[in-house]
């Protein structure tokens, strides 16, 4: 018994606080993806992030507000090469939305460092796997540390801190600027060379739906957004699962069409063609 208490005691001391609840906030953790991939293979091929695509290395301006438009508009301008480009371009999501290249910012949006406006910048953003992307979140992934300590080792000590030096200096200018003279980005164009199908300004709004926010990039662990509380939503449309509905119900309806033939035929041969009668006819007297 005495012994038990001891072990606890010490295993109670590695904690940062030495308490219960600091112990299993602070337990170390890591998403499904880097438990597979990552010792295994690293980055290779450009499978957890893209590495030419930071947008602290590509921007004009890294203090820049960003959105998924503006930095897709800049990607494609060459030709996307990775594990998750699609068509040879950037940002195009198939059936699913996670199996393809996402903007990802690289400290999130609110609940750790900094604020949405604040990390919401060019030099915070790169396009990174989208299923690692939602798992790194830091409120899926167990909390803030959790999420830093994975994308710290994934991206690199040394870009975590020149990111995050910019996103501190960013936030300097910003506040020697007037409130009336905000930073803007003249970059937001419409992207004319890239087949941008889905209109994304709905995105994260309760006009919006699952399938498209992931389409344009929107993360609700990211943001303050709660899709519950919209009055209504707009459904999810899945092709492939409406295709295979139809088909199945056209099955089902030949089946039994042939079946219900198959019956007439066999009560008409019994019934009217061999005893040559038709027993909708015949009368009962009584």
């Amino acid at each position: 018994m005495i012994l038990h208490a001891l072990i606890f005691a010490l295993y109670l001391a590695t904690c940062p606080e030495g308490t219960i609840p600091a112990c299993i906030k602070h337990q170390a953790r890591h998403t499904e993806i880097y438990n597979d991939k990552w010792k295994a293979s690293g980055n290779g091929y450009h499978y957890f992030y893209h590495s030419e695509t930071f947008g602290i290395d590509i921007a004009k301006n890294p203090c820049a507000p960003v959105n998924l438009k503006s930095f897709l508009r800049e990607l494609n301008k060459d030709r996307c090469y990775g594990t998750w480009c699609k068509n040879g371009q950037f940002g195009q999501c198939g059936t699913g939305g996670r199996e393809c290249y996402q903007m990802e910012h690289i400290y999130d949006k609110k609940g750790c460092d900094y604020t949405e406006k604040e990390a919401n910048i060019w030099a915070n953003v790169v396009m990174a796997y989208g299923k690692w992307n939602s798992q790194v979140s830091h409120t899926q992934i167990g909390g803030c540390i959790n999420s830093f300590n994975e994308k710290r080792e994934i991206y690199g000590a040394e870009k975590m801190a020149k990111i995050k030096n910019q996103i501190d200096n960013c936030k300097k200018i910003k506040n020697k600027r007037r409130d009336d003279e905000p930073i803007t980005d003249d970059s937001d164009e419409p992207i004319n060379e890239f087949n941008y199908s889905t209109e994304c300004d709905v995105s994260c709004t309760c006009e919006s739906n699952r399938y498209l926010d992931i389409l344009c990039g929107c993360d609700y662990s990211e943001t303050d957004f709660n899709p519950d509380l919209c009055t209504h939503q707009l459904p999810i449309i899945n092709t492939d699962i409406l295709s295979w509905t139809l088909a199945i119900t056209s099955l089902i309806f030949l089946s039994v069409s042939v079946l219900l033939i198959t019956k007439a035929m066999y009560f008409y041969r019994k019934y009217c063609v061999n005893h040559k009668t038709d027993p909708l006819s015949e009368q009962i007297d009584i």
